[in-house]
This record gives structure tokens, sequence and C-alpha cells, in this order.
């Protein structure tokens, strides 16, 4: 399964600079650590202004029908959620206070 992710992260590391991308959960079952799981559940949300990029990233995701790896994984993909950009309104809040956020104390690193 982490062949999959790999291919996945790769692809999308091709698309536009500017695609966030998000690894969101992974489940694996049976969790137990002696037992070696027969199914892993992952999910991932992509963000972008545009939909052509957006429809890349589909395209992507759909492709695969096994893993590429040794283990050769049946692979499912369910898309579940779909909306239109949120743009950004700064009738609500004020840019100037945006502006002055301190960005290194925000940041998280992401992989």
């Amino acid at each position: 399964m982490l062949h999959l992710i790999a291919e996945i992260r790769d692809k999308m590391n091709n698309l536009d600079d500017e695609l966030v991308y998000t690894m969101v959960s992974m489940n694996v079952s049976p969790n137990i650590y002696s037992i070696m799981p027969n199914k892993v559940v992952f999910s991932f949300e992509a963000r972008y202004k545009d939909a052509k990029t957006i429809s890349q990233v589909e395209k992507i995701t759909q492709g695969p029908s096994k893993s590429s790896g040794k283990e050769q994984c049946e692979v499912k993909i369910t898309k579940q959620w779909d909306h239109k950009t949120v743009w950004f309104n700064e009738k609500l809040v004020n840019s100037d206070s945006i502006r002055k956020v301190d960005r290194a104390n925000c940041s998280a690193p992401s992989v």
C-alpha cells in the first residue's frame, strides 16, 4: 500500500506547485501488531483554485486498480466530497491584520 501512496504523491508533486494535498488518515485492519493487515483505508484531500487541476488529481487517483508494489493490493477509490473554491473575502477579515501575522509561528511541516 505504501507503494501506491508514493505513486500518488509523486504524480501530485508534478502538478502545479500551488496544489495543496494532505494525507488525512490511514486505518489498517486488523490493527493488531502481530497480524498482517488485509485491509488499509486511507484518505487524502486536495485543494486548488482551478477545476482543471482538480480534474487531473481525480484522474491520478482513479488510475490504479492495483498497487504496483509486490503485494498487488486491489484498489477502490471513492470520491466523498466536492465543492467549489471559496474565495477569501477581505470585507469579512481585515487584510492588514492578516499581513501582520507572524508566518514563522503559523507554519507546520507537511509531508
